[in-house]
């Protein structure tokens, strides 16, 4: 319940309020149905009015009842009869009568008495056995349940909201709410149900609802309240007549209605009895007669009626005269000067000029500014007030007047200045000079220091030196100069004594009472609404939320959500109904999905269908060549070659000098820059192979080492061992490699030297294996993924390929056996490539040998020529003209022009490359004829795949890759036929070794060609 204190009494609404039940009526803000005291008076009762009966109201519906408050508009009851021809003339309901009231009181009692009162919050009837709670101020009604939760809502928003502030003061403040009648603030959240005037908790059931049955306590402490019982409402005026002192002091007693004495008594005075507030002889009311007390102008007395409170300033006009008397103005007499206020001093204000009144002696003047005039005053000069010299120091014994001149000793004067310092000047009569003492100043940021005088240095001395520490926000910079904060730009954590888990900057907020620090950049954030930005200054951690609201209905798309003012800006309508937007355009039944907004679409439509399409892309990676020649295009399927993107790979071609690959972009067509020293890391060892140490290859075109790199010497410990390899050797105990031995047999040295490309591609598949934690891999995977990793064209897998690897995986202790390309074995060493592969298998010392297989080639050339010519019959069989396969298109007798510029037949075999769709590298061979090698066909679709299948004709026993290669060589003849008719150049399919330049067969027209 409210608390005892006394509110104004607001006045009466004159608005007529409608029934509780109707909802969607306009209703009063929450003072139930009463009518207006002050309302106009019925008009009488005319033949046409309703009876008594009908006006009244009729009795309220109860919860088990048939009538209700809708009873103006209740049923008819029809008798049992036709219905005549000239229907009765029905009564007109007549306006509903609503009782009028005197004042707040009588209508809260009688509409709570009646269960016709609402609560403003929930809209329901406030019952007289449910806990309420009445404002203090606008003596609303509500339920304690309903007012309970309001506040503690309001009170929680606010907190939470204050809780995001920067401010310490407003972060640490407690919450508010507001009464929802009145608006006034409160911070205590109502949980007791009171009686009215609230000396009982809890009051039992009475007359009088939610009353305690006893005096009401709230109102006038001396007389009690008038109106008796405890009540609602505000407590009417006390109508007791008390007698008091006037102001004036003229009479002792005074009558005075009670509740006009204590509406403008002081809360000091109305806290005592009336006995103590006689006994104080405070004025306490007017009696009428004139005032007469002495104005502060010290000459008039006041004439006003007896009042309160001091007397206001004299406002007698006249003419009065300075104090020296040269000079008059019309004034006020309140305005007096405060040594005029006598009644002795006839003049009232001070012209500012010297006085120059000559003082006893009548030689010297007064030298002060005009002031009151007492008499004739003493000669401040007269040898019985000035007995020393000006300092003090030296009497003056020899004066007899005061025309007589003060005798100066000559001594500095050393009379206190107001800085604290002594006067210097020597012996001087008058006012000290201004302050000589040079003395040492310091900045207001402490940065710089300066010498002046003392008396120039009365202003604070400020550097130029800019604030670098930053605001409070953590942003922006302070940039203020000679800021005294500066120094927060070096602290840190360790120095200030927080612990490293502190917030800092909290602590630099403490050290700025006055906000120097404080950002001044409008933050300008996007809000979490997205419409708004944020308004404050630029502050650390997240904005506030977005406080605009909008005050009209929000509706889903669908218009069956609707959200009720106020909706906070932001707010997204969940509607959880059916989306009624059409379905889309192309016929079938769109996907049921929820109700959404504009600016979400509808989900596309997933019902399959068929749809053609030009280009087909099978989401494999393209693996195109690309316009360098050498990497393939890493991308997903497109077209080729218009999609595919330029090459920015590393080049890794193998350097001709010293065969590392080459780490620079992609940069074909020009060859591989080797100015630059090679930077490939290589293994040097010493003549018996015991010491080795890392080292930069260093290769390059200005410094082009034939040989190879000096070894290293060897030292006790290789002695050492060499003794003990001869020892074990004589024992017949397994050693390792002597000195004279080469880490890698002659036919792995013969492929790694032939076909370079493959061998790294085989060296890098072993070492990336063994590094990874797989107990077994395929080949062919193994290679694939290296070739995408490093964009460049797998390994073709040849037998030879097949065998050199088998042998390099003894070097690194890989167990290899021979499977299909699924991974089902197969017994015996593989025959031929053809749908073969190799499972790599872990073994116990499986290892990466040191040196490589490359880096030995590359450290060792003259080793690897001597190894090679040692043992010519190779390990690994090489390629038969069985096994190889066709993989480019040669072209004999070509005349001497086009062989010697190859270039120049481009314009001549532009008709086979279907305008850019293949393409290919023109080769001189070792046989003198040119090769079309690289060759990259047209892609087919899925049709001409399948067609081609079931092909005849003279490649019909060649695999569907050859046959392809086969049409573009018969194609090229068509064009050499077109464009040079007579020419001897003739298109043939052949195998062809890249690496050696040499072309091993050639198929023409169904039969072999070596």
């Amino acid at each position: 319940m409210a608390a005892s204190e006394t509110a104004r009494p607001i006045p009466q609404s004159d608005t007529r309020t409608p029934s509780a039940r109707g909802r969607g009526r306009r209703r009063g803000r929450g003072r139930g149905r009463g009518g207006n005291a002050n309302a106009a008076p019925r008009p009488e009762p005319t033949e046409n009015a309703p009876s008594e009966s009908v006006a009244r109201r009729p009795p309220r519906r109860g919860r088990g009842g048939h009538s209700g408050r809708g009873a103006p508009h209740a049923r008819h009851n029809f008798g049992a009869k036709l219905t005549t021809e000239a229907a009765p003339d029905a009564a007109p309901a007549g306006p509903r009568v609503v009782a009028e009231h005197a004042d707040l009181r009588t209508r809260l009692v009688a509409e709570l008495s009646n269960n016709d009162y609402d609560c403003i919050i929930c809209y329901n009837t406030v019952a007289k056995k449910q806990a309420v709670w009445s404002c203090s101020r606008c003596h609303a009604v509500l339920h304690l349940a309903c007012i309970r939760k309001w506040a503690e809502r309001s009170v929680q928003q606010m907190e939470e909201r204050n809780a995001m502030h920067e401010d310490p003061e407003v972060r640490d403040a407690k919450g508010s709410w507001r009464c929802p009648g009145c608006q006034h603030t409160r911070t205590t959240i109502p949980k007791t149900y009171s009686c009215w005037c609230g000396r009982v908790n809890n009051p039992r059931p009475n007359a009088m609802p939610h009353s305690c049955g006893g005096p009401c306590t709230r109102a006038c402490a001396w007389h009690g309240c008038a109106a008796g019982v405890c009540h609602p409402g505000p407590c009417p005026g006390c109508i007791a007549t008390v007698n008091v002192p006037c102001f004036c002091g003229k009479q002792k007693e005074v009558a005075v209605r009670c509740s006009q004495l204590q509406s403008h008594l002081p809360e000091a005075l109305a806290s005592l009895s009336l006995n103590e507030l006689h006994a104080a002889a405070v004025g306490a009311a007017s009696c009428g007669a004139v005032c007469g007390k002495a104005l502060a102008c010290g000459h008039h007395t006041c004439a006003k009626p007896c009042h309160a409170g001091p007397c206001a300033p004299c406002a007698e006009q006249l003419d009065a005269a300075c104090h020296c008397g040269r000079h008059t103005q019309m004034m006020a007499c309140g305005d007096r000067d405060e040594a005029s206020r006598v009644p002795d001093v006839a003049s009232a204000w001070s012209c500012g000029e010297v006085c120059d009144e000559p003082y006893a002696c009548g030689v010297h003047h007064c030298t002060e500014p005009c002031h009151v005039r007492t008499g004739t005053q003493a000669c401040p000069y007269d040898p019985a007030r000035v007995q020393t010299c000006y300092c003090g120091r030296l009497p003056a014994k020899d004066r007899t007047s005061c025309s007589d001149p003060i005798p100066a000793c000559g001594a500095p004067c050393g009379r206190v200045l107001p800085c604290g310092h002594a006067c210097t000047t020597p012996c001087h009569d008058g006012a000290c000079p201004p302050c000589t003492e040079r003395i040492s100043q310091v900045c207001r940021c402490g940065a710089e220091k300066r010498a002046v005088p003392c008396s120039s240095a009365d202003g604070e001395f400020l550097c130029q030196a800019p604030c670098k520490a930053q605001r409070h926000c953590g942003k922006h910079q302070c940039g203020r100069k000679c800021c005294p904060l500066s120094y927060q730009a070096t602290l840190s954590k360790k120095q200030a004594g927080i612990p490293p888990h502190g917030d800092l900057g909290a602590y630099l907020r403490q050290l700025d009472p006055i906000g120097m620090h404080a950002c001044d950049v409008p933050c300008g954030r996007p809000l979490s609404c997205g419409s708004h930005t944020c308004e404050s200054s630029c502050h650390r951690g997240a904005c506030a939320p977005c406080l605009r609201s909008s005050f009209t209905e929000v509706a889903c798309a669908c218009g069956r959500t609707v959200l009720e003012p106020p909706v906070p800006c932001g707010t997204q309508v969940h509607c959880s109904y059916p989306c009624t937007r059409p379905g889309p355009p192309c016929g079938h039944p769109k996907v049921p999905h929820t109700c959404h907004g504009d600016d979400t679409p509808c989900p596309p439509c997933v019902h399959l269908t068929t749809r053609r399409r030009e280009k087909v892309r099978c989401g494999k990676l393209c693996r195109a060549v690309l316009n360098c020649g050498f990497h393939t295009c890493p991308g997903a399927c497109h077209a080729v070659p218009d999609e595919c993107p330029p090459c920015t790979q590393t080049c890794k071609k193998p350097r001709s000098l010293c065969g590392h690959p080459c780490p620079l972009p992609c940069h074909a067509p020009s060859k591989c820059p080797e100015d630059k020293p090679c930077e490939a890391v290589i293994v040097r060892r010493c003549q018996c192979g015991h010491q080795e140490k890392m080292d930069v290859c260093g290769m390059s075109t200005v410094s082009p080492r034939r040989d190879a790199l000096p070894t290293l010497e060897c030292t006790p410990q290789c002695k050492v061992a060499q003794r003990n390899a001869r020892f074990a050797s004589a024992l017949g105990l397994a050693s390792g490699p002597s000195a004279g031995e080469a880490l890698y047999d002659a036919p792995l040295l013969r492929y790694a030297t032939a076909e370079r490309r493959s061998a790294l591609a085989v060296q890098e598949a072993l070492a990336d294996f063994i590094q990874s934690p797989r107990a077994a891999v395929l080949l062919r995977p193994q290679l694939q993924q290296l070739a995408i990793r490093n964009g460049m064209e797998p390994a073709r897998v040849t037998t030879a390929l097949l065998d050199f690897t088998i042998a390099l995986a003894k070097v690194y202790g890989v167990e290899v056996e021979a499977c299909n390309e699924q991974g089902v074995l197969r017994i015996g060493t593989p025959t031929t490539a053809r749908g073969t592969d190799l499972r790599l298998k872990r073994a116990r010392g499986s290892r990466v040998p040191s040196p490589l297989l490359s880096e030995y080639i590359a450290a060792n050339p003259e080793r690897v020529k001597r190894t090679m010519a040692a043992a010519p019959a190779p390990v690994v069989r090489t390629t038969t003209s069985a096994q190889m396969r066709f993989n480019a298109v040669a072209l004999s007798h070509v005349p001497a022009h086009l062989a010697e510029d190859p270039a120049s037949l481009a314009p001549m075999l532009h008709g086979a490359s279907l305008g850019g769709r293949r393409r290919w590298r023109v080769d001189r061979s070792a046989q003198g004829g040119l090769v079309l090698c690289d060759v990259q066909l047209e892609p087919l679709s899925a049709a001409a795949v399948a067609s081609a299948s079931g092909a005849q004709g003279p490649y019909a026993s060649l695999s569907a890759p050859e046959r392809r290669l086969g049409r573009l060589a018969d194609d090229v003849n068509a064009a050499l036929r077109a464009t040079a008719p007579g020419t001897p150049i003739l298109a043939e399919l052949a195998a062809y070794h890249t690496s050696e330049h040499r072309v091993e067969r050639m198929y023409s027209t169904g039969s072999w060609r070596s």
